[in-house]
Protein backbone atom coordinates (compact mmCIF):
# COMPACT_ATOMS: atom_id res chain seq x y z
CA UNK A 1 0.00 0.00 0.00
CA UNK A 2 1.66 3.28 -1.17
CA UNK A 3 1.90 6.58 1.18
CA UNK A 4 1.94 8.41 -2.13
CA UNK A 5 -1.73 7.27 -2.95
CA UNK A 6 -2.90 7.36 0.00
CA UNK A 7 -1.80 11.01 0.31
CA UNK A 8 -3.12 11.32 -3.38
CA UNK A 9 -6.45 9.93 -2.30
CA UNK A 10 -6.83 12.72 0.63
CA UNK A 11 -5.18 15.40 -1.60
CA UNK A 12 -8.12 14.68 -3.91
CA UNK A 13 -10.44 14.59 -1.46
CA UNK A 14 -9.68 17.96 0.26
CA UNK A 15 -9.26 19.57 -2.70
CA UNK A 16 -13.00 18.50 -3.97
CA UNK A 17 -14.81 19.10 -0.99
CA UNK A 18 -17.13 17.08 -1.95
CA UNK A 19 -18.47 13.58 -2.18
CA UNK A 20 -16.72 11.16 -4.31
CA UNK A 21 -17.20 7.36 -4.90
CA UNK A 22 -14.85 4.90 -4.59
CA UNK A 23 -14.68 4.12 -8.01
CA UNK A 24 -14.49 7.93 -9.38
CA UNK A 25 -11.31 7.85 -6.63
CA UNK A 26 -10.08 4.80 -8.37
CA UNK A 27 -10.03 5.76 -11.91
CA UNK A 28 -8.33 8.91 -10.93
CA UNK A 29 -5.65 7.36 -8.89
CA UNK A 30 -5.55 4.47 -11.36
CA UNK A 31 -6.17 2.02 -8.65
CA UNK A 32 -8.95 -0.37 -7.52
CA UNK A 33 -11.74 0.65 -6.09
CA UNK A 34 -10.90 -2.24 -3.47
CA UNK A 35 -7.31 -0.16 -2.76
CA UNK A 36 -9.24 3.13 -2.03
CA UNK A 37 -11.15 1.20 0.88
CA UNK A 38 -8.02 -0.04 1.69
CA UNK A 39 -6.69 3.71 1.48
CA UNK A 40 -9.53 5.25 3.33
CA UNK A 41 -8.63 2.89 6.07
CA UNK A 42 -4.94 3.45 6.28
CA UNK A 43 -5.48 7.18 6.43
CA UNK A 44 -7.97 6.82 8.77
CA UNK A 45 -5.29 5.22 11.13
CA UNK A 46 -3.16 7.88 10.73
CA UNK A 47 -5.06 10.06 13.30
CA UNK A 48 -6.38 7.92 16.52
CA UNK A 49 -9.83 9.16 17.46
CA UNK A 50 -9.88 11.71 14.70
CA UNK A 51 -12.07 12.06 11.60
CA UNK A 52 -9.06 12.15 8.38
CA UNK A 53 -12.20 10.71 5.71
CA UNK A 54 -15.66 10.58 6.00
CA UNK A 55 -17.63 7.75 4.40
CA UNK A 56 -21.71 7.64 3.44
CA UNK A 57 -23.93 6.37 1.04
CA UNK A 58 -22.57 8.78 -1.55
CA UNK A 59 -18.92 7.96 -1.61
CA UNK A 60 -15.57 9.70 0.28
CA UNK A 61 -14.88 13.33 1.03
CA UNK A 62 -12.04 15.13 3.33
CA UNK A 63 -12.74 14.83 7.35
CA UNK A 64 -11.90 17.95 9.59
CA UNK A 65 -8.79 15.88 10.54
CA UNK A 66 -7.09 15.30 6.71
CA UNK A 67 -4.46 18.21 7.10
CA UNK A 68 -3.02 16.54 10.20
CA UNK A 69 -3.43 12.67 8.48
CA UNK A 70 -1.03 14.49 5.67
CA UNK A 71 1.44 15.73 8.16
CA UNK A 72 1.42 12.58 10.08
CA UNK A 73 4.08 10.00 9.91
CA UNK A 74 6.61 12.80 9.70
CA UNK A 75 9.66 9.78 9.17
CA UNK A 76 8.21 8.84 5.87
CA UNK A 77 8.15 12.52 5.00
CA UNK A 78 9.33 13.12 1.23
CA UNK A 79 12.19 15.50 0.62
CA UNK A 80 10.14 18.43 -0.45
CA UNK A 81 8.00 18.11 2.71
CA UNK A 82 10.95 17.71 4.42
CA UNK A 83 12.20 20.98 2.81
CA UNK A 84 9.10 22.76 3.56
CA UNK A 85 9.57 21.91 7.19
CA UNK A 86 13.03 23.09 7.23
CA UNK A 87 12.21 26.09 5.47
CA UNK A 88 9.40 26.47 8.23
CA UNK A 89 12.31 25.64 11.19
CA UNK A 90 14.71 28.06 9.84
CA UNK A 91 12.43 31.13 9.26
CA UNK A 92 11.04 30.56 13.06
CA UNK A 93 14.31 31.42 14.61
CA UNK A 94 16.79 34.36 14.21
CA UNK A 95 19.80 31.75 15.69
CA UNK A 96 18.59 29.69 12.82
CA UNK A 97 18.96 25.79 13.58
CA UNK A 98 21.46 23.40 14.68
CA UNK A 99 21.93 20.79 12.01
CA UNK A 100 22.28 17.78 13.76
CA UNK A 101 19.47 18.61 16.06
CA UNK A 102 17.13 19.44 13.38
CA UNK A 103 18.64 15.76 11.90
CA UNK A 104 17.51 14.35 14.77
CA UNK A 105 14.41 15.80 15.39
CA UNK A 106 13.29 15.17 11.61
CA UNK A 107 14.57 11.29 12.30
CA UNK A 108 16.77 11.49 9.11
CA UNK A 109 20.62 11.15 9.08
CA UNK A 110 23.13 14.71 8.94
CA UNK A 111 23.66 13.62 5.48
CA UNK A 112 19.91 13.95 4.53
CA UNK A 113 19.45 16.53 5.91
CA UNK A 114 22.53 18.43 4.54
CA UNK A 115 21.26 17.39 1.16
CA UNK A 116 17.63 19.20 2.37
CA UNK A 117 19.70 22.06 2.61
CA UNK A 118 20.91 22.29 -0.47
CA UNK A 119 17.25 22.07 -1.93
CA UNK A 120 16.98 24.62 0.22
CA UNK A 121 19.52 26.74 -0.92
CA UNK A 122 18.22 25.54 -4.54
CA UNK A 123 14.48 26.99 -3.51
CA UNK A 124 16.18 30.35 -2.42
CA UNK A 125 17.61 31.21 -6.06
CA UNK A 126 14.62 33.49 -7.24
CA UNK A 127 14.62 35.44 -3.72
CA UNK A 128 16.50 37.93 -1.83
CA UNK A 129 17.01 35.27 1.04
CA UNK A 130 20.47 33.45 1.89
CA UNK A 131 21.09 30.46 3.58
CA UNK A 132 24.22 30.89 5.56
CA UNK A 133 26.50 28.38 7.78
CA UNK A 134 28.63 28.82 10.66
CA UNK A 135 29.90 25.28 12.10
CA UNK A 136 26.76 23.48 12.57
CA UNK A 137 24.56 26.02 12.66
CA UNK A 138 22.32 27.46 9.18
CA UNK A 139 20.04 30.85 9.02
CA UNK A 140 18.26 32.25 6.51
CA UNK A 141 19.47 36.31 6.21
CA UNK A 142 17.63 38.27 3.96
CA UNK A 143 14.33 41.10 4.34
CA UNK A 144 10.75 40.20 5.87
CA UNK A 145 9.17 41.03 3.04
CA UNK A 146 11.54 38.05 1.20
CA UNK A 147 10.80 35.57 4.02
CA UNK A 148 6.75 36.01 3.64
CA UNK A 149 7.03 35.98 -0.15
CA UNK A 150 8.70 32.41 0.53
CA UNK A 151 6.29 31.59 2.91
CA UNK A 152 3.56 32.30 0.34
CA UNK A 153 5.08 29.91 -2.20
CA UNK A 154 5.49 27.65 0.32
CA UNK A 155 1.28 28.00 1.24
CA UNK A 156 0.82 27.97 -2.61
CA UNK A 157 2.37 24.75 -3.21
CA UNK A 158 0.87 22.96 -0.35
CA UNK A 159 -2.41 24.42 -0.92
CA UNK A 160 -1.88 22.56 -4.65
CA UNK A 161 -1.23 19.49 -2.65
CA UNK A 162 -4.13 20.09 -0.30
CA UNK A 163 -1.83 19.63 2.12
CA UNK A 164 -1.87 23.25 3.53
CA UNK A 165 -1.31 23.66 7.09
CA UNK A 166 -2.95 27.53 8.47
CA UNK A 167 -1.35 26.88 11.98
CA UNK A 168 2.53 26.42 11.15
CA UNK A 169 2.14 29.60 9.19
CA UNK A 170 0.70 31.20 11.44
CA UNK A 171 3.64 30.33 14.24
CA UNK A 172 6.29 30.82 11.05
CA UNK A 173 4.92 34.74 10.20
CA UNK A 174 4.18 35.04 14.04
CA UNK A 175 1.35 35.60 16.76
CA UNK A 176 -1.84 37.69 15.38
CA UNK A 177 -0.24 37.63 11.66
CA UNK A 178 -3.18 35.81 10.05
CA UNK A 179 -6.46 36.92 12.16
CA UNK A 180 -9.68 35.03 11.87
CA UNK A 181 -10.66 37.32 9.47
CA UNK A 182 -9.09 35.52 6.30
CA UNK A 183 -11.35 32.64 6.53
Amino acid sequence: MSRARQDRVIALLAREGDWLTAAELADIVGVTPRSIRSYVTALNARVPDGVVVESGPLGYRAGADAPAALRAGVDAATPRERVHRLVRRLLSGREGIDVFETAEDFHVSPATLEADLGRVRALLGDTELTLERSGSRARLKGTEMAQRRLLSRLAHDETDDGAFDLDALRRSLGAGSIGEAVF
